[in-house]
């Protein structure tokens, strides 16, 4: 009887094993799948994103395979720009249109060095000139889009992308006028998966999909950019296809896209970025989607600005109606106790001002590390962390690192938005959840006659484990120095926010699904929440 026990027990290990070097260690592939569209024809391509001002384009496209001669974008008939590739593989070409007309309509066609179609003509437009009057903006905004397809011991990280396509979808069915992405557009992180088996395993197993990255290797280099862009292309390319191609984007960066969680371990500490974490977010910036167009009111050759844009700070304005001021908090967050900054201090000081302005008839403020919440990670701008009895807090763990100059930035950034005569509204991203928050007070500060409205925009693309509550053990609360009004608690789901503006109000609708709801039912999804801000 023994002996059958051990050759069974003998067996099954080696069963184990068979599974596990066949999941976690041969070669697997990934077989690129992109949306489709009914009547019209994207030819041989594979992504465009574009973004747009009131006299500039700035469109980002990749194509099956190489270009060696630079493609066409033909504006209206008229217009001709000739596109720009930053990598060797010439399959990424930019077009960077200037000298346009303000609140027009465009037909833009992308041809060969013959002239002849790579794709279907498209429409995009231009905004209204900022001087001018606008009477309505409609906003689809949402958070963590990215992460790949793949399960680690039967846990799902990221939704399938056909989820996401669909939940763009049913955004894309208000008309929106520009899309929001704020943030975690990449999940690839590297030197922060190594401090748990799971972790490992979930690395060990998506580089033996997409590839291995060598991180003492340039993300361009010959040894890195075609698994730079296996990677990508997963996430980025095959999600949005050619479906955004008439709506100008915003891609706000934050700490995944920068190839690692914010960690703060005695075993390492992410941020300040590494060098390879700066290259591997310019390298998906530079092939993938537009950077931050010019704006009169934003300085030249504030911090991040490459050339004519800005990697990390942008302004989103659209006639005298809405202003919106879209801020990294992770890229140039600093180590230095009570002088530590979340944000670049010259980008502060433009946030200042341009907050207390009062030449558009509403303000957004759209950061990349979210405000009147936390879930106890380390690079947030509240001291709260996790505790041993599954409480988030400031007593008696302290957060490792944590920089007490982040909360007092926190705190002027409030005190800002406190000066302007216009209603404070912050759309922000990082968290993985719905919610819509009033902040009261903040430490000394009080807003109890024109409390700030936090929204929770929502995740395009979080899993059963990409959820707070799972991977770290708890959901989002309000942190302890903070008094905060709830209309909405958070709701870990997926989903996405329609903000309409108007002269006189902001309009919130917020959408929310899980896979256990069904997929049948995100065509016709109907509000979670909605509010309405009366100027």
């Amino acid at each position: 009887m023994i002996k059958w026990i051990l050759r069974f027990f003998v067996v099954f290990i080696f069963l184990v094993l068979i599974v596990f070097i066949r999941h976690f260690y041969l070669p697997a592939c990934h077989t690129p799948q992109y949306p489709t569209y009914d009547g019209w024809d994207n030819g041989t391509v594979n992504h465009i994103l574009p973004s747009a001002s009131h006299n500039e384009f700035l469109i980002k496209t990749s194509f099956e395979k190489a270009l060696e001669e630079a493609p066409t974008l033909l504006i209206s008939d008229s217009i001709i720009v000739k596109g720009h590739s930053s990598e060797s593989s010439k399959r990424f070409w930019s077009f960077h249109a200037t000298g346009l007309k303000p609140d027009t309509e465009y037909e833009l066609k992308l041809e060969n060095e013959e002239r002849n179609s790579l794709a279907d003509a498209w429409p995009l437009s231009t905004y209204p000139h900022p001087d001018s009057s606008a009477e309505k903006l409609t906003i689809l905004a949402y958070t963590c889009a990215g992460g790949v397809e793949d399960k680690v011991l039967g846990r799902e990280i990221f939704i399938k992308t056909v989820y996401r396509q669909q939940l763009l979808s049913r955004g894309l069915t208000f008309d929106p006028d520009i899309v929001i992405a704020n943030g975690d557009h990449i999940y690839w992180d590297r030197k922060s998966l190594d401090n748990t088996f799971t972790k490992r395993l979930l690395k060990l197993r998506l580089d033996n999909i997409y590839g291995h990255l060598d991180l003492e290797e340039a993300m361009t280099s010959e040894a890195n950019l075609e698994v730079l862009t296996n990677i990508v292309d997963a996430q980025i390319a095959e999600l949005y296809g050619c479906l955004l191609r008439s709506k100008p984007v915003y891609f706000l960066t934050d700490d995944h896209d920068l190839f690692e969680n914010d960690e703060a371990r005695e075993d390492i500490v992410t941020f300040p970025p590494q060098s390879y974490m700066l290259d591997g977010a310019l390298s998906t910036q530079s092939m993938y989607y537009p950077e931050f167009l010019p704006d009169r009111n934003r300085p030249q050759g504030l911090t991040g600005q490459d050339g004519l844009f800005n990697r990390s700070y942008g302004t989103i304005r659209y006639g005298n109606l809405l202003e919106g001021l879209l801020y990294d908090g992770k890229r140039y967050s600093t180590l230095s106790d009570t002088s530590a900054v979340m944000v670049a201090r010259d980008a502060e000081a433009w946030i200042a001002n341009r907050t207390v302005a009062d030449d558009t008839k509403h303000l957004l403020h759209i950061p990349s590390s979210p405000i009147a919440w936390t879930a106890g990670k380390w690079s947030e701008w509240y001291p709260d962390v996790l505790q041993e009895d599954g409480s988030i807090g400031t007593y008696p763990n302290k957060k490792h690192l944590w920089q007490k100059g982040w909360w007092l930035q926190h705190q002027r950034l409030l005190s800002y938005l406190k000066e302007s005569n216009r209603t404070p509204v912050v759309l922000q991203g990082d968290l993985h959840n719905l919610s819509y928050a009033l902040i009261e007070e903040s430490g000394d500060v009080t807003f109890e006659n024109d409390p700030i409205h936090v929204v929770g925009t929502g995740p395009l693309g979080s899993g059963e484990f990409g959820f707070p509550s799972s991977f770290r053990g708890t959901g989002a609360v309000v942190p302890e120095d903070m008094k905060v009004e709830k209309l909405l608690d958070q709701t870990e789901k997926n989903g996405f926010s329609i903000i309409e503006v108007t002269s006189d109000r902001i309009d919130i609708s917020m959408y929310a699904w899980r896979p256990e709801d069904g997929e049948e039912v995100i065509v016709d999804l109907e509000p979670l929440f909605r509010y309405a801000i009366r100027n």
